[in-house]
């Protein structure tokens, strides 16, 4: 019987500006290394790279050992992976399609294909890490002290057995990950890229994405309807806009209310999850009143309101809530996604609902129905849902009268040199859409292939990625609303 001793490392770092990281550049610290059972010199240490886990780190340590046992032998393997213990022994048997749907199905494969060929019986055992066991913790320190080595581990699907005839790729990067979810997390950055290209996602305040990526779905009912309406409620004769709800005379009195609320749904949620004693009532509301300002006219609360109105988040707001009340990355995301959610809660009850219900009363007496607003007249052109929608239409119309007029000229057969300058405008136009076209998809997709190698090389994540938090948030909403 041979007996090794495994550990594996993994050192992840935060980076401090993550907009500025080199995609394809590791970050993030891998190791593994073995040694055998009372031989420290018969060792061995190698980096790691891609797909960052603790557990993918352990893994490839007693990947390592096994290549050095003889064949026919019993193989004994102390580790203090729980995890790695539970994936190797549960892995014999699977067909290919089982297989690709675990994290490090290829380190896996190759373990199963190597003790069927090698005819080793291996034996794992559980050892409970930095419990003084000498030759744990030397192999330990060989793990953590990789970088010292020229060694690499690097993980190719260069064989395969009767279950795995073929391994998907992506980049040349075999894909250890749950396949499917992988797909669907390709496609989410994919849209998440061109979202974030959009002009309206220009802005020069730092947004704190991830709360809005988190709670957007829940945001629904909140269009404009007319271009340029005047605001129904106030009698000061104002283009109604997302300033003018803060500034109107009809919703004066209702911003404290707002305020005072939103204070009151979240602090039960502080005082649960903040890790600081003194967090009293009162002394809650004072921290607040650091970040949300003392009254609702003062600048900081406009400020949240302006940005809240579109479901987003300051980043800095995001730092000082997380300083002030001593919360986690995690809490501090939490808390935040509450305040965000009991803001559009009780805006949408006391000021969009009434605001709402006044139109209604304004197009009754104007005699506008449904279907007026959805038909398209030169009497109903104001009515249009956007001015968006109105230049895109007033775009096509003018796109087919130049292709009609183009037509009409090729039937003619007759060249006239306005018909000359007029068809090369047309081409210049054409193509200038198409290589602006061009231009926006492959940054588009230059920006999702950058994500995607973030994330294979680090397990990062740029700010404007979709990521939802699985369904911590939901139900901690559920519970404001509870409450």
């Amino acid at each position: 019987m041979v007996e090794y001793y495994t550990d594996g490392s993994f050192r992840p770092s935060t980076p401090t500006t993550m907009g500025k990281q080199d995609p394809n550049l590791v970050y993030t610290d891998m190791g593994a290394a073995f040694c055998v059972n009372k031989e420290p010199a018969l060792s061995a240490q190698a980096n790691i790279s891609l797909w960052p886990s603790s557990t993918r780190a352990e893994l490839v340590a007693i990947f390592l050992a096994l290549l050095t046992g003889p064949i026919n032998a019993k193989i004994k393997i102390y580790t203090d992976s729980q995890s790695a213990i539970h994936m190797i022994n549960n892995q014999h048997n699977k067909s290919g399609r089982k297989l690709l749907k675990q994290s490090n199905s290829l380190i896996l494969l190759k373990i199963d294909i190597l003790l069927q060929e090698k005819k080793m019986d291996l034996i794992l055992v559980k050892v409970k890490g930095h419990s003084g066991d000498i030759m744990n913790e030397m192999v330990d320190g060989l793990a953590k002290n990789t970088s010292n080595s020229r060694c690499y581990f690097n993980n190719r699907f260069n064989y395969s057995n009767r279950a795995v005839r073929f391994f998907p790729i992506f980049k040349q990067i075999p894909i250890e990950y749950n396949l499917r979810k992988f797909i669907k997390t390709l496609m989410n950055t994919r849209v998440a890229a061109e979202w974030s290209m959009l002009k309206t996602n220009g802005y020069e305040t730092p947004i704190a994405w991830n709360i809005t990526w988190n709670l957007i779905h829940r945001y629904k009912g909140f269009n404009y309807i007319y271009k340029d309406f005047v605001c129904p409620r106030c009698n000061d004769n104002k283009e109604e806009d997302i300033y003018h709800f803060i500034e109107c005379d009809a919703n004066k009195d209702l911003w404290p209310i707002i305020k005072n609320r939103m204070q009151d749904d979240v602090i039960h949620i502080i005082q649960k999850w903040s890790n600081m004693e003194k967090n009293t009532p009162k002394a809650i509301r004072e921290k607040l009143k650091q970040i949300l300002g003392s009254q609702y006219d003062n600048n900081k609360f406009i400020d949240f309101c302006l940005l809240a109105l579109e479901a987003k988040v300051n980043n800095n707001f995001s730092k000082v809530s997380k300083q002030l009340f001593g919360f986690s990355e995690s809490k501090n995301i939490l808390f935040l996604a509450s305040l965000l959610d009991s803001f559009i809660i009780h805006f949408k009850e006391l000021i969009w609902l009434p605001r709402c219900n006044a139109t209604i009363a304004w197009e009754k007496d104007r005699n506008i129905e449904r279907k007026d607003k959805l038909n398209k007249s030169e009497s109903m052109d104001r009515y249009l849902k956007s001015c968006h929608q109105h230049e895109k239409q007033s775009k096509q119309d003018k796109h087919s009268s130049k292709k009609n007029d183009l037509q009409i000229s090729q039937k003619d057969q007759t060249v006239v040199l306005d018909d000359i300058f007029e068809l090369e405008s047309v081409q210049s136009e054409n193509s200038m859409n198409e290589n602006f076209i061009l231009s926006k998809y492959y940054r588009m997709g230059k920006k999702a292939y950058d994500q995607m190698c973030l994330l294979i090389n680090n397990n990062w994540w740029y700010s404007w990625a979709y990521k939802k938090t699985k369904n911590i948030i939901d139900n901690v909403i559920a519970d404001l609303i509870t409450t």
